[in-house]
Formats: C-alpha cells, structure tokens, sequence
C-alpha cells in the first residue's frame, strides 16, 4: 500500500476480505501515506499472543473436545476496538466493503453498512481457527472462503479499474503434519476461484494484480516480529513491479478502485 500511494495509485473505493477487511478499514478511515504507516506501527506494535490469544495448549484441548475453533476472537475484538474504536462504515473517509461467507446459504455476503466491528470479525473469522459470527441471525466466516480477490463484488459496485493487493497465496513446504494439504487444498481452491474472476472480468475491468514475491515460511509466519521485514520486502518488490508496470497503470485515466 505505501509503495502504490508513493506513486500517485490512491484508492476510491475499497473492498476487502479477511486480513484485506481490517488493512482495508485502516485505510479507509485515513486514506494517506500517514495513514498507512500507521497501520504498519499497528501490526509492529503486536505478538502472537495479541491475535491467537490463548496460547497453542488451549487451542490443543480446544481441538481435543471437538470445538468448533481453536482461538476466540477476543485478540481481533480487542484489536479493531482498539485502533478503530466504535465507529461505522459512514463514519470513514471512503466506501469500504468488506466481505463475509454465508454459511447457510453458501454465498458472499458484503458488509458496506452498520458498525464495523461485527463486520471485520466475520470476515477475518477463518474456518478452524476463529468461531464463526452471528449477525441478524445468520452465520459467517472469512469472506476468502468464496472470493478471495472480490473482483466480483467491486465491479458490481461501479468500479472501473482495480488494483488488487494479494496475500502471499501459497503454503509452505514446512507445514505441519496434516494441516500442510489440508491448507494446500484450501488455497489451491482459492486460487482458482481469483483467476476465474480475472478471466471472467479481465476484458472489461482493467485489473493490476500485485502480488509481492516474498518468503513466506512457517518460522516468519510463527514470528510476528518478521512483519518489519515482510513489510520491506514487499514494498521493495512493489517499488520495482509497478516501475515495470509504469505503462499499464500510468495510462489509466479513470479514478482507480482498490481490493
């Protein structure tokens, strides 16, 4: 995000999923260079402990009693409360969508009214390890279960251009005994689920993927103190994408959209 805003490519319109909802939040309530150096200092500032509160020997009995999560989303409450406070999604500086997955109905559900915290817990709350969340009384769980890019969702709320920041989209070879292709698997799905809407859009919503090649493996990932150097790598990675791309997006004269 700093290296797309250090480039003039300022967002809109942002829609985002998962972890995407809560940087797409941030971003949406101060939409500037200062803004998202903040929320470099908000992922800096925490541990392990912050997000997946509990710790590994809860989460294990968790397992062990057959619930249906192995961390509650204490830590991701105390962390939207913390640094969004209780706010809605009109209170933000920009249209913010962020997207949920019906569990019942098996479809994408967009969140663009209302307070935000609800929100931003159904989205993040991933199958397995956050509790699925109740609102009006139907369930969800992280919006990347059904679309991972949100391509859809954005073109049918009026966007012409996209910029798409994606996650890391890849498991590691060292991941442990059975979650390695259990998550393969997920992720494999995932993935096709973003080229399919990028085939499906590509033609008539100009899409610039950025997609920062950037060593993901489970020891960086056990280490929230790593985020200092993923967040440099990517943003040099950015740097020199966008310098390589400089003709396709320096082109664009509609106002461009961020997912």
């Amino acid at each position: 995000m700093e290296a797309l805003l250090e480039n003039g490519i300022y967002p809109d319109m942002i829609v985002g999923t998962s972890v995407g909802a809560l940087n797409g939040a941030l971003l949406a309530r101060e939409p500037t260079l200062d803004g998202v150096r903040g929320i470099r200092d908000i992922w800096l500032s925490l541990e392990r402990g912050a997000v997946f509160t509990g710790g590994r020997r809860l989460a294990f009995f968790r397992l062990l009693f057959g619930m249906d999560h192995l961390y509650t989303n204490k830590g991701l409450r105390r962390l939207v409360t913390r640094n969004l406070g209780p706010i809605t999604f009109a209170d933000l500086s920009l249209p913010f969508l962020a997207t949920a997955a019906d569990v019942e109905e098996g479809t994408v559900h967009v969140f663009d009214t209302g307070p935000l915290l609800p929100a931003l817990l159904a989205s993040t709350a991933v199958p397995g390890i956050f509790p699925p969340v109740t609102i009006d009384g139907r369930k969800y769980v992280d919006g990347a279960i059904l679309s991972y890019c949100n391509i859809e969702t954005a073109w049918q709320r009026g966007a012409t251009h996209i910029v798409m920041i994606e996650s890391v989209h890849r498991v590691p070879d060292d991941a442990f005994g059975v979650l390695g292709p259990i998550a393969k698997a997920l992720w494999a799905a995932e993935g096709r689920q973003c080229r399919t809407e990028l085939e499906r859009f590509g033609s008539r919503l100009p899409t610039l993927l950025v997609s920062p090649d950037v060593n993901v493996d489970m020891d960086r990932r056990e280490r929230f103190t790593a985020a200092k150097e993923l967040m440099s790598e990517a943003r040099e990675w950015t740097l020199g994408f966008l310098e390589s791309k400089s003709k396709h997006w320096s082109s664009w004269k509609a106002r461009t959209s961020t997912s």
